[in-house]
């Protein structure tokens, strides 16, 4: 089984370390990534957005301080050990569980987080389960229990194509119980997701559970089992640091939001547009966008944080972000925005830029806002894989109208050899498209 998710090779601070850890282990289990699709139509909101370059921190809910639980969690159920008859132990202790025999285990942890994931041996039965642990600082209230979950999902889906929430609901625990769809390698492979949300003061902890959506009926039970002998021995969450207030990201100067605009898709998601310009010395990865939306006093009354869709920012370059409201606050009337980044390191060797566009034309489909065919050459000297392709429409004074992207279904491109592609636009701001902009970016044979 491979997810095609867009993996990060560092975490963000709070409320993205647990999409860090969580791609990161689906992503070093299955080397995949994926996209954002745009939904249909759109019409002009009138707030103006006001863009600085100023780098700051996505600034996770501050929790209340709360003293850590004297004694281990217990299970929320029992769980059927006899089809877990393998047991394993943190090694600082911090918890247990048990899990299937021949599954693989991998401790993917950070100086600031505790990360291990469980894998089913082959592909004929694939499943995984994730467990991820952060310390936000204390005790989180009811409210912004709610908010942090919000924002992991954000971060967690915001790069996943055709990616479906099934349910969402909070069990007699508290726990929140997110279950979501999602689209793996190929076309016809659906994925089913089951995230589990829980406050274990001081520690945030999320559980994932994942296989094939053909097999999930069969291979729920287990996942839950294994999530049901988890013992977490709450006096060792020392280990894990607290979240500090700053950010671990680094001033990203010579970054700043360009030529942006912003509508309102026919679904009510509110949807901001533009560029990225790198006008500094230095290459970046990790690059993101955060937009806060203000009501006319000033009070921040939602926030959203988006990468940009190529993973790598030279000296001089631009990059194409969205950032998606799905459910924008009323009231608001004036939008801030922030970009951050860390300097370029693993994602100079990640990255495969030798793809070259060719016979780019653009026009009105029979659906959609605009669509965009061409070819996709691998000019370079390695194979290519995973492929991206990513447009941006422009309007005749410069403005982004529009920003979409998507993977080949062909996966592997051998030096010299090409691909077409079509790539649709389920939505633009108003205005008529002047001209766009096709870029690919693909991954490095030696990183699948």
């Amino acid at each position: 089984m491979k997810l095609r998710w867009r993996a990060h090779a560092q975490g963000h601070g709070l409320a993205t370390w647990g999409l860090f850890g969580a791609v990161m282990a689906l992503a070093l289990l299955a080397g995949c990534r994926t996209n954002p699709t745009t939904p249909p139509a759109a019409t002009i909101v009138k707030p103006v957005v006001m863009a600085t370059a100023t780098a700051q921190a996505t600034m996770p809910p501050t929790a209340t301080s709360a003293p850590p639980t004297l004694t281990p969690i217990p299970p929320t159920s029992t769980p059927d050990l006899t089809r877990l008859p393998e047991q394993y132990e943190h090694p600082q202790s911090l918890f247990r569980l048990h899990y299937p025999a021949g599954w693989t285990v991998e401790d993917l942890s950070s100086d600031n987080e505790v990360l291990v994931s469980f894998k089913a041996p082959g592909e004929a039965d694939p499943a995984i389960f994730v467990v991820d642990l952060v310390n936000p600082g204390g005790q989180l209230t009811d409210t912004q229990m709610p908010t942090l979950v919000e924002s992991y999902l954000d971060n967690f889906f915001q790069s996943q194509a055709n990616a479906v929430t099934l349910e969402h609901d909070t069990l007699p625990d508290g726990t929140i119980r997110v279950v979501a769809r999602g689209q793996g390698e190929s076309s016809g492979e659906q994925l089913h997701l089951e995230f589990r949300f829980a406050s274990r003061a001081p520690l945030f902890q999320t559980l994932i559970l994942i296989s094939s959506e053909a097999g999930w009926a069969e291979t729920q039970p287990l996942l839950s089992s294994m999530a049901d002998s988890l013992q977490l021995d709450l006096p060792k969450a020392s280990i894990v640091p607290a979240a500090s207030a700053a950010s671990d990201k680094a001033v990203a100067e010579g970054l700043m939001l360009i030529n942006s605009s912003h509508f309102t898709a026919s679904t009510g998601s509110l949807y901001l547009v533009g560029e990225v310009q790198n006008t500094g010395e230095q290459t970046y990865q990790e690059v993101e966008v955060t937009v806060h939306l203000l009501d006319s006093s000033g009070t921040d009354l939602s926030t959203k944080t988006w990468g940009t869709k190529t993973s790598l920012l030279r000296p001089g370059e631009t990059s194409p972000v969205v950032v998606i409201f799905e459910k924008p606050p009323a009231g608001w009337t004036e939008m801030r925005t922030e970009v951050t980044a860390t300097p370029a390191d693993f994602y100079l060797k990640y990255v495969y830029p030798d793809l070259t566009i060719s016979q780019d034309t653009g026009g009105v489909p029979t659906f959609g806002d605009y669509r965009i065919t061409g070819t996709v050459t691998n000019s370079g000297a390695e194979t290519a894989h995973f492929m991206e392709i990513i447009g941006t429409l422009y309007d005749k004074a410069g403005k982004v109208l529009a920003v979409e992207s998507m993977f080949l279904q062909q996966e592997v491109l051998e030096p010299g050899q090409s691909a077409p592609f079509e790539l649709v636009f389920f939505g633009k701001a108003e205005g008529d498209v002047a001209r766009h902009q096709i870029v690919a970016q693909g991954a490095r044979a030696n990183n699948k």
